[in-house]
């Protein structure tokens, strides 16, 4: 082979090597910026994800609890005992404001019709997990409680 011909063969190595480079780099430059654009268009703050209503999961059957926290800092809760729960004094409501402080849930009662559930500040509940779809909190008692949408 002459020396045009290696120069011809490491010529088209050369060439085919940085196409593949730039390939690989182009790839790396469009996830990256698929990454950008997807993180910054997230607020995956709490007090976003929180946002919303919120069903809790208990253990009796007929019993549905469910909570809306809203965006502006209110909340509503509502219990529906579809008359068959004994252990239910009343069904009804309960409205009040919430916000989150050191991985914290913080409420406040400031309207209720059910007869156990006194106007006032609670304990804040520890949340342990919050995903889009699901919250578990702590409550000071150290029990367990799950929401899910």
């Amino acid at each position: 082979m002459t020396t045009d011909g290696r120069q011809m063969v490491l010529s088209g190595w050369r060439d085919l090597a940085m196409q593949r480079f730039s390939t690989r780099r182009s790839l790396h430059a469009v996830l990256a910026a698929a990454l950008i654009i997807v993180f910054s268009g997230c607020d995956a703050s709490p007090e976003k994800v929180i946002v919303g209503t919120w069903k809790m999961q208990t253990d009796m059957v007929n019993l549905d609890i469910s909570v809306e926290f809203k965006g502006d800092g209110g909340y509503v809760m509502s219990v529906d005992s579809r008359g068959e729960v004994a252990s239910v004094q009343d069904d009804g409501f309960i409205h009040g404001r919430w916000h989150i402080e050191d991985n914290r849930i913080f409420g406040e009662v400031i309207e209720s019709n059910l007869r156990n559930v006194v106007p006032g500040k609670s304990d804040p509940d520890e949340i342990i997990r919050l995903t889009p779809e699901t919250l578990i909190t702590r409550k000071p008692t150290g029990d367990f409680v799950t929401y899910t949408r």
